[in-house]
């Protein structure tokens, strides 16, 4: 790993913390940051370079402006940067902008679910892995950007893995298994196949919303899945989170552990959202370069798909095309009509630009009169 070049793609909330994780740890040679803002991501690049050289790291940093909206001057710039690792969290909307809505006003549109936003988390990736092909570069991409469905949607475009979502349940489920049994947490394997609504549903309403899921835990070599109602377990362990964005450096820890256990020869075992351009979560194996799924005993590959498939529903998407056109449930789509007066039926690839400045405009109206 001597010698790793990163590339940060924005300079945000999560930006920020895996800037300020990456750059101290001992693997990157050189991080390089980009974002649209220069000002935002200049301060933060130096704020981050002080802060390392107090503890003694020695990584390169340096910071680019770049607009991801300008294709051509994007890939341009990955050119010359050539990374080897990229860590992409540039949205056009954070997921939890929606939260500064009047109660009454959210409540209703978080029923529709993170589908409804498709597009601002799917047009700047997009043209980020489009960049890296037109550049002709292959690195490995970790992207925060709902994974979940935005890599599904990409296909063969897609980047390398996600991040968070499954990843962020994991541990706390081991966590409270190994305090039920007493044990340490290493002795304790989670194998969970999920869609980020679950992540939301428990983590920000404290339900398991009814979408399906598979969930299994063994302690010290032997299943004790049936101990205790999954949903009670699951209850439990993330009763005590950090709300809304205070979990971002668990976050970017995730995308950090991707990304290095991606760049080591041995394979880890992990969960990720996205893997392979699958819809939803699941259990992986990250070394080498490579993702494999790492799905437990008696499950195949084409049930833990089919349960992400029908979880996906619950975050108002019906369904993704090969092609990548994304289709909206009913219900999603009478919310948003309804709230924002915007058509989500159907997403495409490479309307997604198009498609987000109509969200953002849509959604600015309504919280400036709210």
């Amino acid at each position: 790993m001597a010698g790793t070049r990163f590339l940060v793609v924005g300079t945000g909330l999560l930006g920020g913390w895996i800037l300020e994780l990456l750059a101290r740890t001992p693997q990157p040679a050189q991080i390089v940051a980009i974002d649209r803002d220069a000002d935002r991501g200049l301060r933060k690049v130096n704020a981050v370079a002080r802060g390392a050289r107090t503890m003694g790291s020695n990584v390169a940093l340096e910071f680019r402006a770049v607009d991801l909206a300008h294709q051509d001057q994007l890939a341009e710039t990955v050119a010359e940067i050539a990374p080897d690792v990229v860590m992409q969290t540039a949205s056009l909307q954070a997921w939890w902008v929606v939260n500064a809505l009047p109660p009454p006003v959210y409540d209703k549109v978080a029923q529709a679910g993170l589908g409804a936003w498709l597009p601002m988390h799917l047009a700047p990736t997009a043209s980020l892995m489009r960049a890296l092909a037109a550049a002709g570069l292959s690195p490995i991409v970790v992207s925060a950007p709902f994974p979940d469905a935005v890599n599904a949607a990409l296909g063969k475009l897609a980047p390398t893995v996600g991040l968070g979502n499954m990843d962020e349940l994991v541990p706390m489920i081991a966590a409270e298994v190994a305090r039920r049994l007493s044990l340490p947490e290493s002795e304790i394997r989670v194998w969970m196949v999920g869609h980020h609504f679950h992540n939301a549903a428990l983590l920000d309403h404290g339900t398991t919303g009814g979408a399906p899921y598979f969930l299994r835990v063994d302690a010290a070599g032997e299943e004790v899945t049936c101990r205790w109602p999954s949903d009670e377990l699951l209850l439990a362990a993330t009763r005590n989170y950090p709300l809304g964005a205070e979990d971002t450096p668990m976050i970017a820890s995730s995308a950090i552990k991707n990304a290095l256990a991606l760049l080591a020869g041995t394979a880890t075992f992990t969960h990720a959202p996205g893997p392979l351009a699958l819809p939803g979560g699941y259990p992986v194996r990250l070394g080498a370069g490579k993702v494999e799924l790492a799905l437990p005993p008696g499950l195949a590959r084409e049930e833990a798909v089919r349960l992400n498939l029908e979880a996906q529903r619950f975050d108002g998407i019906e369904s993704i095309g090969a092609d990548g056109t994304v289709r909206c449930t009913d219900r999603t789509v009478a919310i948003m009509r309804e709230v924002f007066g915007f058509d989500c039926s159907r997403y495409s690839v490479d309307g997604a630009w198009e498609q987000a400045r109509e969200l953002s405009a849509a959604y600015r109206r309504v919280a400036e009169r709210s």
